[in-house]
């Protein structure tokens, strides 16, 4: 397995593609200093690039937006890559940056191991066309259905949104992508229906004490039922006092063929190949104009996905790609 050192180094090399004429800025915090002073000296030492790293406060959701003076300096570099102990993934300051023509590479609350196990070895240019075949065949889709082992049953439209590939590589002015590997889009609002049954993991718990149960209307959870691990979330978006909060903001597909759904790591969790994840409140990055005051990952296994009818994923396997299946650690 490599070390915390090669695992940056394929962060700063093949994901970001940082160059020595370019303009780095690092944006971590006092959680995840470690991580990111591993892809400074990267880019310090061997890109020779202009290196600057920022630390935020902690923040106690993703979504949140990044301090002012930090939003701004976003748009002045040419490459970001965070690693903070919640996304920035759906802010403002990313999107405008992004605007700006900043390539954007997002590690939410990144752990050692996502840099230092098989999450980080796949090949992501060979795999990367297979992930954006996923996306497209999710954009615009009249009706998506999953069910899974745990009782998910799960009904919505995608009409009028954009499916997005996140294959970890930002070689080009503009783009984004999130250390999570998968395929999503941004159910219609208002349109999901059914039940989701999360039996994995949810960033601010963890592993789960037993699965929690979300009844789902007209796009928004309306009962959430389970043990402790279900209070411990009623709580948490109860806090934020904001009803979009219950927004059904995301549909993922775990798509990176190394990665294992543990509980240790949600960003591993929601990339494993045989996972799926409901984003709870902003969709911003999934093309929609929610924004509530955050968006929580919550993933569930072994997921069966039709789209319009054809099925694309049985029992968390890919049904019509089996080569990817076999797309193992870069050589």
């Amino acid at each position: 397995m490599p070390t915390l050192y090669e695992g940056a180094q394929k962060l700063v090399f093949v994901c970001a593609n940082v160059k020595p004429e370019e303009e780095l800025l690092i944006i971590t915090d006092d959680n995840k200093f470690e991580m990111a002073q591993a892809v400074r000296e990267v880019a310090t030492n061997e890109v020779k690039c202009g290196v600057a790293m920022v630390l935020i406060g902690n923040q106690s959701a993703g979504g949140q937006e990044p301090p002012a003076p930090v939003a701004a300096a976003m748009k002045e570099a040419d490459v970001i890559i965070i690693m903070t102990s919640h996304s920035l993934s759906q802010t403002n300051a990313r999107r405008e940056a992004q605007k700006a023509g900043t390539r954007v590479l997002n590690i939410p609350d990144p752990q050692i191991t996502d840099l230092t196990s098989a999450m980080i070895t796949p090949d992501f240019v060979a795999i990367s066309p297979l992930i954006n075949e996923v996306a497209a065949s999710l954009t615009g889709a009249k009706e998506i259905h999953c069910t899974a082992p745990g009782g998910t049953d799960l009904t919505f439209s995608a009409v009028g949104m954009k499916g997005n590939g996140l294959d970890l590589l930002v070689h080009k002015p503009g783009e984004f992508r999130s250390m999570s590997v998968e395929a999503n889009v941004g159910p219609t609002f208002g349109t999901a229906k059914g039940v989701i049954v999360i039996d994995g993991s949810i960033p601010l718990i963890g592993p789960l004490d037993e699965p929690i149960t979300f009844q789902v209307k007209d796009g928004f959870a309306t009962e959430i039922t389970g043990g402790e691990s279900a209070t411990k979330f009623v709580k948490i978006l109860r806090e934020f006092n904001d009803k979009y909060c219950y927004n059904i903001g995301e549909f993922g597909i775990g798509l990176n063929p190394c990665a294992k759904a543990t509980g240790n790591s949600y960003v591993e969790d929601e990339s494993a190949i045989t996972t799926c994840h409901i984003g709870f409140g902003t969709n911003l990055s999934q093309g929609g104009n929610v924004k509530a005051a955050c968006h929580i990952d919550a993933i569930f296994l072994s997921p069966t996905i039709s789209v319009d009818g054809k099925v694309i994923m049985k029992d968390g396997i890919l049904t019509e790609v089996p080569l990817y299946a076999q797309t193992g650690p870069a050589s």
